[in-house]
């Protein structure tokens, strides 16, 4: 069977797959793995066809997450996003399909170039009650020659490697990325967890890990640009500011949007320039409120900062901005 020419330049591409040892299925296997009992690139390095494979097998037992590690290859001298996809659906054993979002149950893969082809695991949570998980790879387009090679049969999770931040960033493993990026949150290390998101937003391109990473960067970008030494200090305190005048900061917002709305409320409680925070909670945040106010600061009590409750935001944060008043 020769290759698909259909496309100019493709033919040079699939030589260069087949030199290093991918072959096109013949027909009688394709016949065979349609019929989802056969697994084709179980034991060889194969050229994935136009149409889509699928590939019927039996849950892991007591498995709530399983996970495939395939190979991708191009023929090009650059990886390609997004080459091949796997999606995996669930069915009972009576083989009524599960309903799950198609989202979860999809995973694409890069085509890595010949020369520099790596594992690639892709995870899958199981819902409750499946015991079939039928597996389907594609190639993203007809135009792209893609070679494959590595089992379509789910397998049980490991257990994860213990491995730092960096370590974490030079793979592929989506589960070892967000492991690191909850060590990350709970030592509140934004600039880790800035590069850890980075390489997440590159791999899967979700919508969670770019609102994450844009909540961090404003978080950083807030402590350093707090306003220094532009109010004019009074001896006395003309507004005692002891409770937040608009509603608490929460972790879903973007912090500079809520200190601005709260900084506007306290302009618009009073106009004198000191002003007095008593001990308490939110002491943190009605300290950065009256600094982006620009006003000046006279303390009363303790000043015990407790940033509980508040991510990527840490006691220390809170006392830099009081090294400034």
């Amino acid at each position: 069977m020769k290759p698909d020419t259909s496309t100019k330049g493709n033919a040079r591409h699939v030589r260069r797959l087949i030199k290093a040892g991918y072959r096109i299925l013949p027909q009688f296997v394709l016949m065979l793995a349609r019929t989802g009992i056969v697994d084709p690139f179980a034991r060889r390095k194969a050229i994935l066809p136009r149409r889509p494979l699928t590939i019927l097998a039996i849950r892991p037992a007591a498995q709530d997450r399983v996970v495939y590690t395939l190979r991708v290859a191009t023929g090009k001298p650059y990886a390609e996003r997004s080459a091949a996809t796997l999606s995996v659906t669930y069915r009972t054993f009576w083989g009524r399909k599960i309903r799950w979002s198609e989202d979860a149950a999809r995973h694409a893969f890069f085509a890595d170039p010949i020369d520099e082809v790596t594992e690639q695991p892709a995870y899958f949570d199981v819902p409750q009650g499946a015991f079939w998980v039928v597996s389907t790879i594609q190639r993203h387009t007809d135009t792209r020659r893609i070679g494959v090679s590595g089992s379509l049969k789910p397998l049980a999770c490991a257990a994860l490697p213990q491995v730092t931040w960096e370590q974490a960033l030079l793979s592929r493993d989506r589960l070892l990325l967000e492991s690191a990026l909850s060590k990350a949150q709970a030592t509140c290390d934004r600039t880790a967890a800035r590069q850890i998101l980075a390489r997440l937003l590159f791999l899967l391109q979700r919508r969670a890990d770019r609102a994450l990473l844009r909540h961090i960067s404003d978080i950083d970008a807030v402590f350093k640009t707090v306003p220094t030494g532009n109010a004019v200090q009074s001896d006395t305190a003309g507004f005692t500011y002891d409770a937040l005048l608009t509603t608490p900061f929460k972790n879903s917002m973007m912090l500079s949007r809520w200190l601005k709305s709260e900084a506007i409320a306290l302009e618009a409680a009073t106009d004198a320039d000191t002003i007095l925070l008593t001990a308490g909670p939110h002491l943190g945040l009605r300290l950065m409120a009256a600094r982006y106010a620009e006003k000046a600061v006279q303390f009363d009590g303790d000043t015990q900062y407790d940033a509980n409750g508040l991510d990527w935001i840490t006691v220390a944060d809170f006392e830099a901005v009081h090294a400034l008043t």
